[in-house]
């Protein structure tokens, strides 16, 4: 709604259910010092989501300030329904039966002033929000403990940034000021060592450098990444008798420093981007209450890592033809603990992906897609190539309507995840296959 001829005002709110069923069958081996053992199981599982979001939008100016204020209010429910029954070769046949719930709610809220100021502007700015989310982890055999969780963070950040032509030169630099408390409950009682308080500055820099028709950016930037909430959970989830699946209250945020080189020429753009990070998480393969033949996959901080990402991307056109190839590498530098001795996890990967958009009229788009990805190192883990086919039509019906049907995975060849986690003294190889080809008609 205007208000003015420079101030309007906006609201909105959106419903969503996502009511969701699933059946998986799963094969396992089991090897150790102490057992061998062959596991089939079926999982049979249902889930509901319901998310509230609520927003609201202020812009206008005032003097020479312009002025931009954004509300959010996010309510969110999910529940879930587990039943397992497995079949073991050397031990007794097992039905686990859990019940799962999370209630997270968020309210947030950001605000924008920005001011023209010599060859530029300086932007200023707030940012505030609050979170909570109570989980409940339910076994009804007894298995695994019930667990009742809440998590309460609250963020307040002040942030600037000025912007600068220079003659043909364009910069920016910029510096986040962030408060977080976050409180970490068990049953009730607050635990005192998972909940803490950060106080960082983050600040970031850019240049944009035209050189005739090449344009060259320059930037820097300081980051924070904190764990997502599931991660923080105690609650140990059931994937079967020899291994469990739980959070980590007691994981860092990961702190980085990211330099990065972008070049554009014509249709040519070179992407490179260094990054260092500290505190990186990274999954865990750990002995469950000293149990030797069960372990427990979860999250853990290693020590740093860096990372090397060079990309390369070609987008010429034709009349009827706009193909848009990508190819590039990207590299970690880590070494894991693993046996008492460090591991390196150097290997590269190497990503390729072809778009083709063929148009065939003003109304009707075929695209073709291909892309894959070689076997190489990430994280902790040591994985599998993969490939994969994608095809899609979409058709303008009329002024209103727009019609896409796609096909995803064609040859059904992403299917497999197949990776090799070293933590410790153990490794786990997950070898999983889904069926992902899919077909998506989408009306709009």
């Amino acid at each position: 709604y205007n208000l003015t001829d420079n101030q309007a005002i906006g609201v909105s709110y959106e419903h969503i259910r996502l009511p969701g069923k699933a059946w998986i069958s799963t094969a396992t081996t089991m090897m150790s010092d102490s057992v061998l053992d062959e596991l089939t199981g079926i999982m049979d599982g249902k889930t509901t989501e319901l998310h509230d979001l609520l927003n609201g939008f202020y812009n206008g100016q005032w003097g020479k300030w312009d002025m931009e204020v954004n509300v959010d209010a996010l309510w969110f429910k999910a529940s879930g329904d587990q039943h397992v029954t497995e079949t073991s070769d050397v031990s007794q046949n097992r039905t686990v039966i859990t019940d799962s719930k999370s209630h997270p709610h968020l309210y947030a809220e950001k605000m924008d002033l920005t001011h023209a100021l010599w060859n530029g502007s300086l932007s200023l700015g707030q940012q505030f929000s609050s979170m909570q989310r109570e989980g409940s982890y339910y076994n009804q055999e007894g298995i695994l403990a019930n667990s009742l969780t809440k998590i309460e963070e609250s963020n307040n950040a002040v942030f600037a940034k000025l912007s600068q032509r220079l003659g043909t030169i364009i910069t920016m630099a910029g510096l986040r000021c962030e408060y977080v408390d976050s409180k970490y409950y068990e049953n009730g009682i607050k635990n005192a060592d998972p909940s803490r308080t950060y106080f960082d500055l983050f600040p970031s820099a850019t240049v944009v450098l035209p050189l005739g028709k090449t344009v060259m950016q320059f930037g820097y930037s300081r980051k924070i990444d904190r764990p997502l909430y599931n991660q923080l959970s105690n609650t140990v989830a059931y994937i079967n008798r020899y291994t469990y699946e739980s959070g980590n209250p007691y994981l860092k945020p990961m702190y980085s420093n990211e330099f990065t080189f972008n070049m554009k020429y014509n249709w040519l753009i070179v992407m490179v981007n260094y990054t260092h990070i500290q505190d990186k998480i990274i999954s865990t393969y750990v002995p469950y209450k000293d149990d030797p033949e069960i372990s427990l996959l979860s999250k853990g901080n290693a020590d740093a890592i860096d990372n090397l990402q060079v990309m390369a991307v070609l987008s010429p056109s034709f009349r009827w033809y706009h193909p848009m190839l990508t190819a590039g590498i990207v590299s970690q530098f880590f070494t894991v603990d693993y046996m008492g001795q460090g591991k390196k996890l150097n290997n590269p990967i190497g990503i390729v992906r072809m778009n083709n958009t063929f148009v065939l009229s003003q109304n009707g788009i075929v695209n073709a897609d291909f892309s894959w990805r070689s076997a190489g190192s990430t994280e902790n883990m040591q994985v599998k190539g993969v490939w994969q086919f994608d095809i899609g039509l979409s058709k303008n019906m009329g002024k209103q309507w727009n019609l896409k049907l796609a096909g995803n995975d064609i040859f059904n060849t992403a299917r497999t995840t197949d990776a090799i986690i070293y933590s410790g003294y153990r490794q786990l190889h997950v070898y999983k296959k889904v069926y992902s080809r899919n077909i998506e008609l989408t009306i709009r």
